[in-house]
């Protein structure tokens, strides 16, 4: 990767990481904290849980504001790695309607495509 972010990320095979991404079924998601939820990806401690469900097939707003697949997948790393990383921001709604979102926003819940919707704006 390119560091642009002030990161550079490289596999490991070794096990020495600094964090691990996990693929996780959604009924497991408890078990790695009470924080998470069947519902969402979460981060706990050194791993980033993504839920299988929503890798398989997104989620309904996600999917249904134009979105697709591929995107989801993107967005909910940069999402979720973003967490681990000490990104609190990419919680934050959006300045107002049509204007671009927060590289790592919460896209699955909160807007439809990469825009800010109206209705949701400040």
């Amino acid at each position: 990767m390119d560091g642009r972010a002030g990161a550079i990320f490289e596999p490991s095979t070794d096990g020495n990481c600094d964090f691990n991404i996990v693929l996780a079924q959604a009924s497991t998601l408890l078990t790695f904290s009470s924080v998470c939820s069947e519902q969402y990806s979460c981060r706990v401690g050194n791993n980033v849980i993504i839920n299988d469900d929503r890798w398989n097939s997104g989620t309904d707003v996600w999917m249904s504001g134009g979105g697709d697949l591929a995107r989801y997948r993107t967005m909910v790393i940069n999402h979720e790695v973003g967490h681990r990383l000490g990104h609190i921001d990419n919680e934050m709604t959006c300045a107002r309607g049509g204007w671009p979102s927060g590289t790592a926003y919460a896209g699955a819940v909160h807007i439809f495509g990469w825009l800010c919707d109206q209705r949701i704006s400040a």
